[in-house]
């Protein structure tokens, strides 16, 4: 029994030649460079080998090419390799069908562990169809358990626990919200889990929950609870190390302009002007950094809506919109830009300067773009459809008093 799963938990240092004049269909194999690797060291010349090259000769090709590919794509590459190597022997007008079966037998000689090798592709494919983990998450599974040297009845029990935890968690990024430095954490978090790295994407997942949940207690008129969660957003940040990329900066200049609403809040104007800087800071090193990492369209305008948040917030509601609007034509499905595009509209009627055009615009984006989102809830576009109501209300016009 622990023979048979020690042979299951080398995690596919692997090769399932089907039969000896057989070659069967070709695996799958998802690397295209990598078939062309294994397609091309397969070919051998083998009416040139003598008897015994076989195995040294294979042993030496599989080093070279598997070195570089662990865990299921290597399983898949040798099981391919295999067959590489069979269709060319079958295939070779210039041996004798003895010679083929001497190849073909070295080889499986070579290769070691075949039946149980088949065996763990199998069930490997099954569990991956079964948990939907891809083949890096399912592989250090497989790894982890070996290493807790589990027994093979408990083998698929403990993959399936394992599977639901990470299908929870998935669950749990795919409720993250898609805009601004929340939707490059929301990718970055998937990325991890699909490698198995289930403590990043945890923590990543916890950076997005805390970011959001501090956008609502200094809503809420909660801003020391909101420092309180922001500084835990930024422990978490700092282990990720995220910063290096577009995304990484992205959520840091988020994390800076939370920072000064929530001093804001408190009375402290001055760190609240200090964050400020902070943000503006970092949101135009990604604006302005061709050569950023991982820099697409999407960080460009969550940048350019981060800078037209802040000129919000410094109370210069036309240099907003004009960033909300370069945001949004960058990204027309960008609901917060739209929503807080409405916002500075508004700040500007109140100052007298109405435009409900532009306001009925900008709500019925919002409500279009902003289903589901972290804080366009029903209940926030309600007040906003209230705010809008006030200013298409006509003024009523004042009476002129009755002369006694």
């Amino acid at each position: 029994m622990r023979t048979e799963f020690a042979a299951l938990a080398i995690l596919l240092a692997s090769i399932s030649l089907v039969r000896a004049q057989q070659c069967g269909d070709p695996p799958r194999v998802d690397d295209e460079s990598l078939k062309a690797d294994i397609e091309g060291k397969a070919k051998l010349p083998f009416e040139l080998m003598a008897e015994g090259d076989v195995k040294a000769r294979v042993q030496t090709l599989r080093a070279d090419v598997f070195s570089k590919y662990p865990d299921a794509a290597r399983a898949r590459a040798e099981a391919y390799f295999q067959y590489i190597f069979c269709t060319n022997v079958l295939g070779d007008a210039k041996l004798s069908p003895q010679d083929k079966v001497r190849l073909i037998q070295d080889f499986r000689q070579a290769s070691g562990l075949i039946e149980a090798q088949k065996e763990f592709l199998s069930r490997y494919d099954q569990i991956q169809r079964e948990t939907g983990l891809k083949d890096g998450a399912l592989a250090r599974f497989f790894r982890e358990i070996g290493e807790d040297s589990v027994s093979p009845d408990e083998l698929y029990p403990k993959l399936m626990q394992i599977a639901a935890m990470f299908n929870s968690l998935r669950q749990q990024i795919r409720a993250l919200p898609e805009g601004d430095a929340i939707g490059g954490l929301k990718r970055q978090a998937d990325a991890a889990l699909d490698d198995g790295a289930y403590e990043r994407a945890e923590a990543m997942v916890a950076i997005g929950r805390d970011q959001i949940g501090a956008v609502q207690l200094i809503e809420q008129g909660r801003p020391n609870q909101a420092l309180t969660a922001l500084r835990e957003v930024e422990r978490r940040l700092g282990d990720t190390e995220m910063d290096k990329s577009a995304e990484g900066l992205l959520l840091r200049g988020y994390l800076y302009k939370t920072y000064a609403q929530a001093f804001s809040a408190s009375g402290d104007r001055a760190r609240a002007d200090q964050y400020l800087e902070r943000a503006l800071k970092t949101f135009g090193q990604i604006k302005d950094d061709k050569k950023l990492q991982g820099k697409t369209t999407r960080e460009f305008a969550g940048a350019i809506n981060g800078i037209g948040n802040i000129h919000a917030q410094r109370g210069q509601h036309r240099e907003a919109i004009a960033d909300y609007q370069l945001a949004t034509s960058l990204m027309p499905d960008y609901a917060y830009a739209w929503h807080d595009m409405f916002l500075s509209y508004a700040e500007l009627a109140r100052a007298g300067n109405v435009d409900l055009p532009a306001m009925r615009h900008a709500l019925r984006r919002t409500k279009q773009t902003g289903l589901g989102w972290p804080g366009l809830d029903p209940q926030h576009i309600a007040r906003m459809e209230a705010m809008l109501q006030e200013f298409e209300r006509p003024a009523t016009p004042k009476r002129a008093r009755t002369p006694r």
